[in-house]
This record gives structure tokens, C-alpha cells and sequence, in this order.
């Protein structure tokens, strides 16, 4: 995939041509610096996350509030083809290639388009979940090497391990037992409270053991069903 043009139909906003060989490079003037170091309102961040809103990430809580109606419009090529993505502040609005697609939709076509190979075989692999690690958002996106931000360890090694080109099938493995073993705890855990559930698992699988059980407790919940009061009424 290679960026050609991110662009807005509101007159303000500049468009962003991006080099047609080698690298395009955002920088801040050294004169506007801020006491951290940083220089703020070039566009740096903004662009990125534009570019990340076009490419089907969330919706962005700042660009929904103050540009809602504003059109993105990110021009790139793949595999020799110019493609365009389209999508208002709010996300209500999203093209592909002129055309009305969903997000769900969207993210299936990036993940299908060849941009990434992903492994059926390994598990959370997605053009999102990789493309995050090459454009790193946010400042907890840049703490570790190996995590993004609210990424699960196990997910950032496994996708990490991916990219290198190593053999991540014991990783991969390690994680669908780590997965596994939660379901359990968190089924275990709902055992020791859940008093339905432990009459279901008496009354055991059998269908006619089950129909029996079912017998017997029609009556009790018919009578209580009938003797049940919201309120005590008092005569005025």
C-alpha cells in the first residue's frame, strides 16, 4: 500500500500530497517549540489520525464533535490500482471508491485486500491489528516495543512474532490455552453463584431426565407465580 493523497472537502483544510518515492516527512518549526520539546499545530498527529479514521478505525471522539460533516478522503495504491477511501468526521459517512460501504464491510476488504498476509491459522491477526504497529497513533501506542495501546500481552508478542517471520505456532498455541483456561475460571466462578445453573446441571443432559425435572417445577413456580404480591394493598 502506498499513500498518494489525503485530502477534505471543507476549503480550510490542506491537502496532503504524500511523495511518490521515498519518504514524506512532517515537520515542526523549532522556533514554536513547547517546553517539552514538542512542536504542536503543524499537523503531524492530525494527519495520522486521519489517515487511521480512513483506514477504519474507531470513530474518533474529537473529530465527531468538531468536524461531524467534514469528508476525508484518502487516495492510495495497491498492487498497482488507485483506490479511495471516503468518511465524515462522525463516521456516519463511508466510501469506497465512491461507493456506500460499512465499516464491518470496509474492514473486510482491507483484511482481504493483500496488504498484510494474514494466517487463518494464527488467531487476531487483522489489517488494523498490524497497521497499528507501523502508525502508532497515540503516546501509549509508543511506550513498548512489542504492545499498542490496550493491547493484551499475549496479542502484541504473537502479533510481533508474526511480522518478524517467526514461527509463532507455540505462541499461538499458549494463547488458545490461556483463552481456554479463562472460560473456565469464568465458568467456574458463575458455578458458585448462579443457583439456576446448578439446577440445570442436576437435572442432568438426558431429555427425559430434564423433562421429569421440568415436571416438577412447573407446579412450585405456577403457585408461587399466583401467591406473588407487588405490594400489601391497605384499604383506605
Amino acid at each position: 500500500m502506498k499513500l498518494i493523497e489525503l485530502s477534505c472537502n471543507h476549503p480550510s483544510f490542506k491537502t496532503l500530497q504524500f511523495n511518490p518515492e521515498g519518504l514524506t516527512l512532517i515537520i515542526g518549526d523549532a522556533n514554536g517549540q513547547s517546553k517539552d520539546g514538542s512542536s504542536n499545530g503543524v499537523g503531524k498527529t492530525l494527519s495520522l489520525g486521519l489517515i487511521h479514521h480512513c483506514l477504519g478505525a474507531k470513530i474518533n471522539s474529537k473529530l465527531k464533535t468538531a468536524v461531524p460533516d467534514w469528508q476525508f478522503r484518502l487516495r492510495f495504491s495497491l498492487r498497482g490500482r488507485e483506490y479511495s477511501i471516503t468518511r465524515s468526521g462522525d463516521g456516519t459517512l463511508l466510501f469506497l471508491d465512491n461507493k456506500a460501504i460499512s465499516l464491518n464491510d470496509l474492514r473486510g476488504w482491507l483484511n482481504d485486500s493483500g496488504v498484510f498476509r494474514l494466517d487463518p491459522e494464527v488467531p487476531g491477526l487483522s489489517f488494523r491489528s498490524l497497521f497499528s504497529r507501523f502508525a502508532r497513533y497515540t503516546k501509549e501506542d509508543c511506550l513498548d516495543p512489542l504492545l499498542t495501546k490496550k493491547e493484551e500481552e499475549a496479542d502484541g508478542k504473537l502479533r510481533s512474532l508474526y511480522l518478524l517471520g517467526v514461527d509463532c505456532s507455540l505462541a499461538a498455541a499458549k494463547k488458545r490455552d490461556k483463552t481456554h483456561l479463562n472460560e473456565i475460571k469464568k465458568t467456574k466462578a458463575t458455578w458458585r453463584t448462579d443457583s439456576i445453573l446448578k439446577d440445570i446441571f442436576r437435572a442432568g443432559a438426558n431429555p427425559k431426565v430434564r423433562f421429569e425435572w421440568l415436571e416438577q417445577e412447573i407446579p412450585r413456580l405456577t403457585e408461587e407465580l399466583h401467591s406473588y404480591q407487588v405490594a400489601e394493598i391497605i384499604g383506605c
